[in-house]
């Protein structure tokens, strides 16, 4: 956790029961003061290098007696302490003076012969610089000369201001340095002490508030520590009512991470606080990659793989190496075969760990001799590398269900310069964090499957609508495709729509709700969805009355009416004109239908009637091919498909499909369906999708029934719905500007033309 953050190991202005005093672990191997390093770190204090102290405050020193003295035997290099010079000479006089403690200055490390310690005397202002962060000291105003740090690592800048009172210095630095996000800060005393806060020289709640009037900046956090245990709810009250706390600031726990509060405060607790903030990570590799770098920082382990089983085969899913600066996650490495020739992989540990369920823990992988192992691939990366893998842990990843779903390696536990054993402790915790990813890899597998069942369900039905109509089917594909297109402009816009941004989740929606936004013709006719000509029903109408006009044709001529033969021949060559979807009937046209209509012809004593009254109506129709009651039936299947989704319990990511599919026919003036909702009732997506619907539609030029728009037909089209208050002004000029239309037209060209 600590390779792009800090953590607090003590945080309190005393000692007491569950409370560390003042200690902040930096990197692996640098502290800001120590006043809690032993039970903060317990052995991992071992590997402290460097600590840079505030002042000379026993609170804020107290264990460097004690780390020195504990781990006199292991150490190789000195323990650096930095300090101002007055901080060094109250240690130099009034700790490591042979009287209270050795003077470990003049005792030297028994492996290496240097010194055990060594002191730094820092100037305020100047950086001190190591490879992954950056120190410089800052004046505070303390009863002691003391100094505070900018501490800069990575991505993150913070100013950390323990112990203090009124400073101008803190708020010059925070002012004039724009890297710094966050002021870690004293508080020690309630309010109503300010006397004592004076004499002793700390802040109050009251006095914080005071001191951030001097802050120019209101994007930065404010953190609070040095409390003292006997007054903590009393400074917390005072520091909530007060609102001091800016940009989600809080106050610091002992534990705690600066930028991650999530995890442990407790070695107990750790592995419960990690599951809970995995549940809320929804990518696997970045689960996997937590989990790993977790479990080797517990270990002290130099390096670790994490491995799924995928086709009877491991997979590499996260692999890092400390020494040899390698982390990756879903790396291109060869995966490990379980059964290879159709046999059980007894050569390869991991293999055995997950065929066996086993766990496997070697001291030296050179020096270990048990039939099957060889460590082939152990050592190939070893000589490829110039690398020396020494022990090795392996652990199988079992779920709730005791099926192995992977394993977890880990490599070379550090104990100063060596590699040692791992032991029972680091298994018990790598077996802990192994099921971790376990339940965490079952739980992501459901959800995706899950997620893919919603999706192929709903994907079906819109493919049964292929088996009615392939031109229902191919309109459903292209809306998906051109919505995609639309919401992809909107996210990129900074201007119009500079304050639309989607997620991930977000386009899936989008396109989940265009694939389906036809599902509810999945109950319309057949013959309605591709109704071609006026008289089509199961079939072209056009050839009965054909036949019809052929049959009184046939009597007349042996009645020798030539006359009225030609006359009949012209009525069936306008109803002909009058079938096809192009043709737009007028009033004429509809006045001389009706005139067709009435005429009949007594043959053998039966009334023969040209047109029926269905085939009347139809061919009646003034535009398109359908008449008002098969107009309505295709209008129903908004309606149907509001009904069918409300019947599916979508995941909440996905909780808009509903009105995003079911409302793209509704209008901006209220006059569309199923609903007839009106103005802002209809949401910025379903407005696009409507737009998206139409624009497809016009344009498409596989419909046997019409030929396709060109771009100036359908901008005019669309721009005279614009005119009726039907759709969106601003979305229409949008898309027309952006060139999405050209986009979109020029690839489908592409794809006929292939």
């Amino acid at each position: 956790m600590l390779k792009n953050d800090i953590k607090f190991l003590g945080t309190s202005g005393s000692k007491k029961e569950g409370h560390g005093s003042s200690c902040v672990q930096v990197t692996d191997t640098i502290v800001i003061d120590a006043g809690n390093l032993i039970h903060g770190l317990k052995d991992e204090a071992k590997h402290i290098e460097h600590i840079f102290l505030t002042h000379s405050h026993l609170d804020h020193i107290s264990d460097i007696a004690f780390l020195i003295d504990t781990y006199l035997v292991e150490r190789v290099t000195p323990l650096k302490i930095y300090g101002l010079k007055e901080t060094l000479e109250a240690l130099s006089e009034n700790i490591f003076n042979w009287n209270i403690w050795p003077d470990f200055k003049e005792i030297s490390l028994i492996k290496s012969g240097h010194k055990s310690i060594e002191f730094i005397e820092v100037e305020l202002g100047n950086e001190y610089q190591f490879e992954e962060v950056s120190l410089k000291p800052i004046a505070m105003n303390h009863t002691v000369p003391t100094c505070g740090y900018v501490v800069k690592k990575e991505d993150i800048c913070i100013l950390y201001a323990t112990d203090t009172y009124i400073c101008n210095t803190i708020w010059d630095e925070a002012n004039t340095n724009l890297d710094i996000e966050s002021i870690v800060i004293d508080v020690s005393f309630p309010s109503d002490m300010e006397e004592l806060a004076e004499q002793s020289r700390h802040l109050t709640p009251r006095l914080l508030k005071q001191e951030l009037e001097k802050l120019n900046r209101d994007d930065v956090s404010i953190f609070v520590t040095h409390i003292k245990p006997y007054y903590q709810q009393n400074v917390e009250r005072e520091l909530e009512i007060l609102e001091v706390l800016k940009n989600e600031g809080r106050v610091i726990k002992d534990g705690e991470y600066l930028k991650n509060s999530t995890f442990s405060r407790s070695d107990t607790t750790r592995a419960a606080e990690i599951s809970t903030a995995l549940s809320k990570e929804k990518d696997l590799n970045k689960i996997l990659g937590l989990i790993l770098v977790e479990t080797m920082q517990l270990s002290n382990a130099e390096g670790g793989t994490i491995y799924l089983i995928e086709d009877d085969a491991l997979t590499f899913k996260a692999v890092k190496n400390e020494k040899l600066n390698i982390f990756e996650v879903n790396p291109a490495f060869p995966q490990i075969s379980l059964f290879p020739n159709g046999l059980q992989n007894s050569e390869n540990v991991s293999a055995v760990s997950a065929l066996t369920k086993k766990i496997i823990n070697i001291p030296d992988i050179y020096l270990y001799h048990m039939s099957g192992f060889n460590f082939e691939g152990a050592k190939k990366f070893d000589k490829a590398n110039g690398y020396r893998t020494s022990s090795m842990l392996v652990v199988p990843m079992l779920n709730q269900d005791e099926e192995v779903v992977g394993v977890m390696q880990l490599i070379n536990k550090k104990s100063l310069d060596s590699s040692v054993e791992f032991t029972q402790s680091n298994i018990d915790m790598a077996t802990t964090y192994a099921n971790l990813s376990a339940s965490a890899i079952t739980k992501n597998r459901l959800i995706e499957d899950m997620e893919k069942l919603v999706h192929s369900f709903l994907e079906s039905i819109s493919y049964a609508l292929n088996v009615k109509s392939p031109y229902g089917y191919a309109h459903i594909s292209r809306v998906k495709e051109l919505m995609g297109n639309v919401a992809l402009e909107v996210h990129k816009d900074k201007s119009t729509y500079k304050d639309i941004n989607y997620s991930k989740e977000q386009f899936q929606e989008l396109e989940l709700a265009a694939w389906i936004h036809d599902i509810g013709k999945i109950a319309t006719p057949d013959y309605i969805l591709d109704k071609s000509t006026r008289l089509e029903t199961l079939n072209d109408r056009i050839d009965t009355i054909k036949m019809r006009f052929n049959y009184v044709k046939y009597f007349l001529k042996f009645e020798g009416l030539e006359d009225k033969i030609e006359e009949l021949n012209d009525d069936f060559e306008f109803i002909k004109h009058a079938n096809k979807a192009s043709t737009i009937m007028s009033a004429h046209d509809i006045s001389r239908i009706k005139e067709i209509a009435k005429k009949s012809f007594l043959i053998e004593e039966e009334k023969i009637n040209l047109l029926t009254t269905e085939e009347e109506k139809n061919l009646s129709i003034e535009q398109g091919t359908l008449s008002k009651e098969e107009r309505k039936k295709v209008n129903e299947h908004a309606q149907i498909t509001y009904d069918m989704l409300k019947m599916i319990t979508f995941p909440k990511k996905y909780s808009k499909v509903t009105q995003i599919a079911s409302g793209h026919h509704e209008k901006i003036n209220g006059k569309g369906y199923p609903i007839g909702l009106k103005g802002k009732e209809i949401s910025f997506e379903t407005r696009m999708l409507a737009i998206v619907d139409i624009l497809e539609a016009l344009t498409a030029s596989d419909r046997p029934y019409k030929r396709a728009k060109t771009k100036e037909e359908t901008f005019k089209i669309l721009e005279d719905m614009v005119e009726k208050n039907e759709l969106d002004a601003g979305l229409v000029g949008f898309i027309k500007k952006a060139g999405i239309f050209d986009k979109y037209i020029q690839k489908k060209e592409i794809e006929e033309v292939i």
